[in-house]
């Protein structure tokens, strides 16, 4: 499986993107209805967007995750 990088924009307490390295079946999962779930906090993706094989996500923290309509929801690894 190839793996393509991927930088998140919009994690609580970062100020800079985090990188991670993700397989592409699971990139090719993500879209605007999807909920993200990293490092035990959950995000609704606002836009993002693929710059030749780099994948840039910009992020919003959610909450209440439970009080929005049944959405997929895909959990990232943690960082190192």
């Amino acid at each position: 499986m190839e793996q393509i990088p991927v930088k998140l924009y919009g994690l609580f307490g970062k100020f800079k993107p985090v990188e991670y390295l993700l397989d592409e079946n699971l990139t090719s999962q993500f879209d605007r209805e999807s909920i993200l779930e990293v490092e035990d906090r959950s995000y609704e993706i606002s836009s993002m967007f693929k710059s030749g094989s780099q994948l840039f996500i910009n992020l919003k923290l959610i909450p209440n995750p439970h009080l929005y309509e049944p959405r997929p929801h895909l959990a990232l690894p943690k960082t190192a």
